[in-house]
């Protein structure tokens, strides 16, 4: 509960800090999603957006696109929401913003 916590608060942050002079920020959550037995949380921004070119690196260790980061934060969140058995995407426009969706199975009684 805690790490799935730190997961979506890294989003969180990164959205914020993609946001130096103001914007959106949006979160919502459904469960279950109409085709299967999961919660999907969505984190959108109307930040700077990520380069095309980066993203598929965004996930490795220590690769940051930001001048101060330390490029573990979104590593950490995949690795935390993928051991929760979930999938983290990411869609994102240059200028525009980015989307990230959190997919997560959903918890039975007595289980996680």
């Amino acid at each position: 509960k805690v790490r799935l916590h730190q997961a979506l608060s890294n989003l969180v942050s990164n959205g914020i800090e993609a946001m130096p002079d103001g914007g959106d920020l949006s979160i919502s959550a459904t469960a279950p999603v109409a085709d299967g037995d999961y919660v999907e949380v969505e984190i959108s921004d109307t930040g700077v957006g990520i380069k095309q070119e980066d993203l598929g690196r965004i996930f490795e260790p220590f690769w940051s696109g930001k001048a101060r980061g330390t490029g573990l934060g979104l590593p950490i969140t995949r690795g935390i929401v993928t051991e929760h058995g979930g999938e983290v995407e990411v869609d994102s426009e240059e200028g525009r913003g980015t989307k990230f969706v959190v997919r997560l199975p959903l918890a039975r009684r007595g289980g996680r």
